[in-house]
């Protein structure tokens, strides 16, 4: 009987291969559930968050000896470097980077704000001081005991915090890592805060102070589906910028322009035969400095020569800027034309696939003539024209065609969304997190 309960006791082989896969599954299932570097990343982003909600709790705080409250005129919001707000004489851009240059700039800062603007930084071991001399110049001593820095905290990541001030208030902003938090994700920190910049989470009283935001956009969010007549307006308008561009529909008498499912709302469906949308000329539309970028789907190729998304016309003949689809090569173009002379860039070898989304961007250097076209966050071409493009013209931005007295006008069949205009040449970092923001 011992014999018999002894041997019944023990395992066979099989047992100990099955139990064996089930520990490894359990353990495979506990890092995949627990995947370390999405935690930390999602870690980081709820840090950014507090961290800078904390921040703007403690300017709130900040009063004067007559106890008026620091928006309306307690102190000077850029504390002892004074003229440094927007609208002043040296706007500034405060970051957690610790790059300072011993006089109040930074070393090694990206040449990617608008003209006027620069940066500021703490010099290396002072960025969290609360006492003004950290990187925010505001004295905290009674709010704070040091100022909270970015996780990353790096200018190649493009993870660190930024202070900026106006006539009207403050703002905060830093960019998130994690889906979770980014544009349409489960606690999204971008597009509900009520700022101008949908790629930033932005807090404080004045979240149109940061000048790096898009100086237009169209999210065209109204809808997601139902016909557009011709001389729609509503579900064009755009909320950034000093002046706001809305857009007015043309030429959509046969109703095939049509609201659509887009990236994170609604787009827009062209025809690809005459419809378009037509925004009048503003000042901002007219900085010497550009970069413009747009969501799209092309729905079948026309015997047009391209497909226009974004055109802003001087003539018939010449162009401030266009980004469009060359058919033949079925690849994103961009470019200008000066004096009936264009300048391009374009890879042809980068053939764009039909009924996808894609995001097309391309930036112009006015100091270097420098036009520089991406795809999907990639830089595909960058081409020097030698020359400028046509200073503050008067024509109108269109979408989805151009409106000139040339035959055809080349028309967009298929869907646009997310179009975007910057008064400032931004980094190929800042385009691909962009597209990481969006991509399906």
């Amino acid at each position: 009987m011992i014999a018999n309960r002894n041997q019944q006791s023990g395992f066979t082989l099989l047992e100990v291969t099955i139990a064996a896969f089930i520990i490894l599954l359990l353990a495979l299932g506990v890092v995949l559930v627990l995947d370390p570097f999405a935690l930390l990343d999602r870690t980081r982003d709820v840090r950014r968050i507090s961290d800078l909600e904390a921040v703007a709790d403690a300017i709130d705080l900040l009063k004067d000896t007559s106890g008026s409250a620091i928006e309306l005129g307690g102190i000077d919001l850029d504390g002892s470097n004074s003229g440094t707000c927007r609208g002043e004489a040296t706007p500034t851009v405060y970051v957690s980077v610790p790059d300072g240059d011993g006089m109040g700039g930074c070393t090694s800062a990206p040449d990617n704000l608008p003209a006027g603007w620069s940066y500021a930084c703490a010099d290396p071991g002072s960025e969290a001081r609360a006492d003004g001399t950290g990187w925010i110049p505001l004295d905290f001593a009674a709010t704070l005991s040091k100022l909270p820095l970015d996780p990353v905290n790096t200018w190649t990541s493009g993870r660190y915090f930024a202070y900026t001030c106006s006539a009207d208030g403050f703002e905060l902003s830093a960019t998130m890592t994690t889906d979770r938090f980014g544009i349409g994700g489960s606690d999204d920190a971008l597009t509900t805060d009520n700022g101008d910049d949908p790629f930033a989470f932005e807090i404080g009283s004045d979240t149109t102070a940061d000048p790096r935001a898009p100086i237009a956009y169209w999210g065209f969010d109204s809808a997601t589906s139902g016909s557009i007549s011709d001389g729609t307006t509503a579900g064009f308008e755009e909320s950034n910028g000093a002046d706001p561009d809305n857009g007015t529909v043309d030429n959509a008498d046969n109703m095939n322009m049509a609201w659509d499912i887009g990236l994170r709302g609604g787009a827009v469906h062209f025809d690809g035969n005459d419809d378009f949308v037509t925004i009048a000329d503003s000042n901002e539309l007219n900085d010497p400095e550009w970069t413009i970028s747009a969501w799209y789907s092309i729905d079948a190729l026309t015997g047009f020569g391209a497909q226009n998304l974004i055109v802003k016309n001087v003539d018939g003949n010449n162009f401030d800027y266009w980004l469009d689809f060359n058919q033949p090569e079925q690849s994103i173009r961009c470019g200008y034309m000066n004096a009936m002379v264009a300048v391009v860039a374009e890879d042809t070898s980068q053939s764009e696939s039909l009924g996808d989304w894609h995001y097309a961007a391309c930036t112009y250097d006015s100091a270097t003539n420098d036009l520089t076209v991406y795809s999907d966050g990639v830089l595909l071409e960058a081409q020097n024209g030698g020359m400028e493009v046509p200073a503050n013209s008067s024509g109108s931005l269109h979408l989805g065609r151009r409106d000139d007295s040339m035959m055809n006008s080349d028309p967009l069949d298929g869907l646009l969304d997310e179009v975007a205009i910057y008064n400032r040449v931004l980094l190929q970092e800042e385009i691909t997190y962009q597209w990481e923001q969006l991509q399906p």
